[in-house]
């Protein structure tokens, strides 16, 4: 068998000679950098329907419960769930789990029925709320705006605040104290709360925190 001898340096000579040719091409190639066009995005924010409740119309419209809560509120109902409690809010036709309830930012849990309950009677599952006279204020967004609220609000929102101690101390004040008394006709019902809170500066404090605060409801059934 003849092999050429020449041809194979020849070969191995061409190449180690292209080989660094075309790594240094792609080097070429990787180093280059292009401009593109600048692109400019204008947005616009829709302010969605929003409408809110204070703990003072609270107090003065005689807010017992979900229901009294949401009377002076357009669109907004609150599904009846018996005496221990409501199903949730309804916006534009869409009610329970699909309206996005929150509690200081936390959403609440969606509504629940264990098969226990079936045994004894109860056949309706209620969403948690929070006591009424604990309610800083009350925010309701209507409409679907999952994207600020979370997963869940398709029909709309329900952002509830619960109280701090300026709720109770006045800004020129560093104790305060609220009581209420209250009766309902239709549950004959007492109602009785108490609460207060100090924004005192104590020598382990190094600013003005609030150190107390404490809020009490007792509610009563009369026997007819």
């Amino acid at each position: 068998m003849f092999f050429n001898k020449n041809r194979q340096q020849t070969l191995l000579r061409f190449s180690a000679v292209t080989l660094p040719l075309f790594s240094f091409n792609a080097i070429a190639q990787f180093n280059d950098s292009a401009t593109l066009d600048q692109i400019v995005v204008e947005t616009q924010q829709v302010s969605a329907k929003t409408s809110s409740t204070n703990s003072q119309q609270i107090s003065r419209g005689l807010v017992w419960n979900e229901q009294d809560l949401v009377r002076w509120q357009t669109g907004v109902t609150v599904t009846e769930g018996g005496r221990g409690g409501a199903n949730g809010y309804t916006m534009r036709g869409v009610e329970s789990d699909r309206v996005a309830m929150s509690v200081d930012g936390i959403s609440a849990v969606e509504s629940y029925m264990p098969r226990f309950y079936y045994i004894k009677g109860f056949y309706n599952g209620n969403r948690n709320s929070t006591e009424i006279e604990n309610l800083s204020s009350v925010e309701f967004n209507k409409g679907a705006n999952s994207l600020t609220q979370g997963s869940g609000a398709l029909g709309g929102s329900v952002s509830m605040r619960t109280k701090n101690v300026h709720d109770f101390v006045d800004s020129n004040k560093t104790v305060g104290f609220y009581a209420k008394t209250a009766y309902s006709s239709r549950n004959t019902e007492y109602r009785q709360v108490i609460g207060g809170g100090s924004s005192r500066v104590t020598p382990r404090d190094c600013c003005n925190t609030p150190i107390a605060m404490h809020m009490k409801t007792k509610i009563t059934t009369v026997a007819n």
